[in-house]
C-alpha cells in the first residue's frame, strides 16, 4: 500500500499549484451547507468547528514531522533566527501600513479596508512548516528553518494578538472587531488551535520514536495534504461565490495584485536581510522561504471563525497562499542556493504543510556529519 500512497501524494504535490487553482474553482460553484459548518457554534469548539479541527489535524501531523535532532545546530545562528523572526512580522506589516495610508489618503470604500485586514492577518501569522520543507529541498540550513517555524509558532499567541490589536487601534477597528479589539480572543485561538496541536505532535514524536514516525510518514503526508486542500476548499466556498457575485472586478484584482506584490516584496526583503548579515547560501535560502511562507491555514480559520461577518478578508489570504507557493517554486528553480549548479532533492519531496516541521522522509545528508549544521 505504501508505494500507492506515495504515488498519490507525489502526484498531488507535484501539481500543488494546480490543485489549489482547482480547489478555488470548485469553491466558486457554491458554498457547502452553512448549517453543518456552523453546527456546534455554542459549544466549546466554537463556531465552524470543522475548520478548527482540520487546522488541528494539520498542526498535529506537522508537529510529528519536526526533526528535533536538527535543533541542536540552531544556536549557531541565533542572530539570524531573531532577526528573521522580527523581520517576518515587521516587513509585511510595514507594507500593510503603507497600503493603509494610501487607502486613507484616497478615502477608498470599505471593501478595501476589509482586504487590508486580510493582509494584516497574513502578516501576523507564524511561519508555515512548508518553509522548512522547501528549505531542505534546496539544501538549506534546516536548523535555522525549523527554528523560525517553532519560534514564530510558539510566540504567535502574543505576537499575532499584538499586531492585530495595533491594526484595530490604527484605523480598522470596525472591521477587525473581536480579533483585534480583544487581543485575548486571538491569543486563545492561536494557543488552542495552533500551538497546542503542534506541541502535542512534538510530544507524540518523542513518545512514538523516530522509527515509528518514519514508518507512518507516507500516510501522514497524504493526510496533511488532503486536510490542507479541504481547508482551502471550505474557505474558498465560504468566500468566492459571494465575492464573484457582489464584488467588483477592481476589488478582486486589487486582492490578487496585492498578494503578488506582498509576496514579491517579502522575498526581496529576505534577500536583502540575508545579504546584510552576509549569510551563506544555506542560511540565505532558509530566510527566503522562512520569511515569505506564512501559515495561511491558521489565518483562514481565524478569519472565517472569529471574523465571520467579514469573509471578504479571506480573499487576500487565499490569493497570498497561491502567490507564496508560486514564489517559493520560482526561488527553488532559479535562485542559486546550492553550490556549483547542483540540484537538491526533487520537488515532489517537498512536504506541503502549514505547521511546524513537516519534513517527513527527507533523504538529505545527515547534519551531524557536517559542522555547518546544514541539511
Amino acid at each position: 500500500m505504501r508505494p500507492g500512497v506515495q504515488r498519490v501524494y507525489g502526484f498531488l504535490h507535484r501539481h500543488l499549484i494546480w490543485c489549489l487553482l482547482l480547489v478555488y474553482a470548485l469553491g466558486t460553484l457554491g458554498p457547502p451547507g452553512s448549517g453543518w459548518l456552523d453546527a456546534g457554534s455554542g459549544t466549546a469548539l466554537g463556531s465552524r468547528w470543522p475548520l478548527r479541527l482540520l487546522l488541528s489535524v494539520i498542526l498535529f501531523n506537522a508537529g510529528l514531522g519536526v526533526a528535533l535532532e536538527q535543533l541542536r545546530h540552531v544556536g549557531r545562528h541565533w542572530q539570524l533566527l531573531a532577526a528573521g523572526w522580527i523581520a517576518g512580522i515587521v516587513l509585511p506589516m510595514t507594507l500593510v501600513v503603507v497600503a493603509g495610508l494610501f487607502l486613507a489618503w484616497h478615502q477608498l470604500p470599505q471593501e478595501y479596508l476589509v482586504l487590508l485586514v486580510g493582509f494584516a492577518v497574513v502578516a501576523a501569522m507564524p511561519v508555515a512548516g512548508a518553509s522548512a520543507a522547501w528549505a531542505q529541498n534546496a539544501e538549506a540550513n534546516l536548523a535555522l528553518s525549523l527554528g523560525l517555524v517553532l519560534l514564530s509558532t510558539l510566540a504567535s499567541p502574543l505576537s499575532t494578538a499584538a499586531v492585530l490589536a495595533l491594526t484595530a487601534s490604527w484605523q480598522a477597528g470596525d472591521v477587525v472587531g473581536p480579533i483585534g479589539g480583544a487581543p485575548h480572543t486571538t491569543a486563545w485561538f492561536l494557543a488552542l488551535w495552533v500551538v497546542a496541536p503542534a506541541v502535542a505532535g512534538l510530544g507524540a514524536r518523542v513518545g512514538l520514536g523516530t522509527a515509528r514516525v518514519e514508518h507512518m510518514k507516507p500516510y501522514l503526508k497524504l493526510i496533511n495534504l488532503a486536510a490542507l486542500l479541504l481547508l482551502y476548499y471550505l474557505n474558498a466556498a465560504l468566500t468566492l461565490p459571494e465575492v464573484l457575485a457582489f464584488q467588483s472586478v477592481t476589488v478582486i484584482a486589487t486582492a490578487v495584485a496585492g498578494a503578488a506584490a506582498l509576496a514579491a516584496a517579502v522575498f526581496l526583503g529576505s534577500e536583502l536581510l540575508a545579504r546584510g548579515f552576509r549569510a551563506e547560501r544555506p542560511e540565505r535560502a532558509s530566510l527566503l522561504f522562512g520569511l515569505a511562507l506564512k501559515n495561511n491555514g491558521a489565518a483562514m480559520v481565524l478569519v472565517s471563525t472569529v471574523l465571520g461577518s467579514q469573509e471578504l478578508a479571506l480573499l487576500p489570504i487565499l490569493a497570498y497562499s497561491l502567490a507564496q507557493n508560486v514564489g517559493a517554486a520560482m526561488v527553488d528553480r532559479w535562485v542559486p542556493v546550492v553550490g556549483d549548479g547542483e540540484r537538491a532533492l526533487p520537488p515532489q519531496d517537498v512536504v506541503a504543510a502549514e505547521g511546524p516541521g513537516a519534513v517527513y522522509g527527507s533523504t538529505g545528508p545527515d547534519p551531524a556529519s557536517d559542522d555547518s549544521g546544514t541539511a
